[in-house]
Order: C-alpha cells, then sequence, then structure tokens
C-alpha cells in the first residue's frame, strides 16, 4: 500500500506559526505568574512537561529567531550585553532574548 501526502509547507507555516509565536510569549510571561521553566536541549524536555512546567528550547528558539527574521538583531542585542560574538549562537539567541 503506497500513501502518498502532498504537504502545503507555505500554508502549515502559516497555520502553525501562532501556536509557535503563543509558547514563546509564554516562556517569557511565565516568571510573572509565578511559573517555573525549565531548559532543555535534545529529549529532555519530557522531565520537564511530566512536572507540569514550560520549557525552553535553546535550538528550537534560534530557528524560531532565524524564522521569523530576528536572529541577526537578537545576537547584536546578546553582543551588546556583553555575549562573545563567538559564543554559541544558541546561547547567544537565549541571552539576547533575556536582555532588553
Amino acid at each position: 500500500m503506497d500513501v502518498k501526502y502532498k504537504i502545503n509547507r507555505l500554508q502549515t507555516t502559516n497555520e502553525i506559526r501562532p501556536l509557535v509565536d503563543k509558547h514563546w510569549a509564554d516562556l517569557r510571561t511565565a516568571k510573572e505568574r509565578g511559573e517555573l521553566v525549565a531548559w532543555a536541549s535534545g529529549p529532555s524536555f519530557i522531565f520537564a512537561y511530566a512536572m507540569g512546567m514550560k520549557c525552553h528550547f535553546m535550538a528550537g528558539y534560534a530557528a524560531y529567531c532565524g524564522g521569523i527574521g530576528a536572529g541577526e538583531e537578537v545576537l547584536k542585542v546578546a553582543e551588546m550585553a556583553g555575549d562573545l560574538p563567538e559564543t554559541c549562537s544558541y546561547i547567544g539567541f537565549t541571552w539576547g532574548w533575556e536582555k532588553p
């Protein structure tokens, strides 16, 4: 049985974007609501979710920033806040997000 699927990537991207935006917006305001946020890389996020915590994915945030065209700006903010340009960009994206 040969099943073929047609994926409309632009439509799919547009439909999922609000969910992804909400995920990152919820992380940014979690502390104000008294919620804990775990940091994860790889499959360890399942432990945070099992404990009812939100989870920050460093690699996921780097991809998100690149996807919305904010990569260079976020890395510049991280560098202005003291991050070395030679530092891993995953960390730079995370630090750039946290610093005003």
